[in-house]
């Protein structure tokens, strides 16, 4: 591309050379003869010699031709001269910028490969990133287990059937897909075998807010004069909802022997942890699925009826109860 250009630019400066010769030649012929006309004219009468019979001009005419042709072709070699020295100067500064721009260029380009590069790489990253998050949020959705962890398809079964009695209008897989009160990536799902050859199934997941949540749901802790009027249960209600960590939500379901499509759910309850080590279980009603089928936080719903919210406490005095046993039994285990 250099090539190119340096060429055209030597076609247009010797075009524009060729054209300055030649006006600068035809400017010097008009001003030789207006020179030649005027020294004719204006020299003295003494100096001025007719022509011989041959025709030549006396010897001041030539000389003052020889002067103005002499100072005519320096000044074509001095226009020349200057010339060359331009081109030469344009030809090295063309060279000089081509060299910077091929260089620049160059620069320019790699630096454009490597971003490119750069974010080839950084995509087909995030692609694989969102697969697997993808993959994961599908296999918790449509419980597609893989055969090592579901050999014969209990939690498929399980997920894909529909239990009537809660909603026969969506599946046990989408209501815990969709349920909300769940801390995230905490769902689980598990196949498990009894020593007795039932085969259960488990859906598992912690709840967010279940120590805040208890705290609300317990007789406000009271001191003084007050603490007087309140019960042993109160008390025990309240110690207990005090030490609540942490509980997670599970839900089993019991596969059929007879029928390999039909599942019933067997048991609900909170594994609660409590602050000073240990954990027991909660037991729940089983029509307290309700709230998860209306995607309702657990806790509150179950405590929203007086009837309901006293079991929850007294269960949850029992499980810490146990704990506290099997702390004066074990000090060193924890369950």
């Amino acid at each position: 591309m250099t090539s190119v250009k340096k060429t055209v630019l030597t076609a247009v400066i010797t075009a524009a050379f060729t054209v300055g010769v030649a006006y600068l030649a035809f400017f010097s012929h008009d001003s030789f003869a207006a020179t030649t006309e005027n020294t004719t004219n204006t020299a003295p009468e003494s100096a001025v010699t007719a022509p011989d019979s041959e025709g030549t001009q006396t010897p001041n005419v030539q000389n003052n031709q020889d002067t103005i042709g002499q100072s005519v072709g320096k000044g074509i070699d001095q226009a020349i001269q200057d010339f060359n020295q331009l081109s030469e100067k344009f030809n090295q500064n063309l060279d000089q910028f081509s060299s910077e721009f091929a260089q620049g260029f160059n620069e320019f380009s790699q630096s454009l490969e490597k971003g490119l590069e750069d974010a080839s790489r950084s995509w087909e990253e995030t692609k694989k990133d969102l697969s697997e998050r993808f993959a994961a949020i599908q296999r918790e959705n449509d419980g597609e287990m893989s055969s090592s962890a579901d050999p014969y398809g209990y939690i498929r079964t399980v997920q894909r059937g529909v239990l009537a009695q809660y909603s026969p209008n969506v599946t046990v897989g989408g209501v815990m897909h969709a349920y909300s009160d769940c801390t995230p990536h905490t769902k689980r799902w598990e196949n498990f075998t009894t020593v007795s050859g039932e085969n259960l199934v488990i859906f598992s997941c912690t709840l967010p807010q279940a120590a805040e949540q208890f705290k609300a749901i317990a007789p406000e802790p009271k001191s003084g004069l007050s603490s007087l009027f309140q019960s042993a249960d109160e008390e025990l209600q309240t110690q207990a909802a005090q030490e609540v960590k942490t509980a997670d939500l599970v839900v089993i379901f019991a596969m059929s022997k007879v029928d390999s499509s039909a599942f019933t759910p067997q048991n609900f309850y909170l594994h609660v942890s409590f602050a000073q080590g240990g954990g027991s279980d909660v037991d729940l009603d089983l029509s307290q699925l309700q709230a998860l089928y209306a995607n309702q936080q657990l806790l509150p719903a179950v405590a929203s009826n007086e009837v309901s919210k006293s079991a929850l406490l007294q269960e949850l005095v029992t499980a810490y109860q146990e704990v506290q046993a099997n702390r004066q039994q074990n000090p060193n285990s924890v369950q």
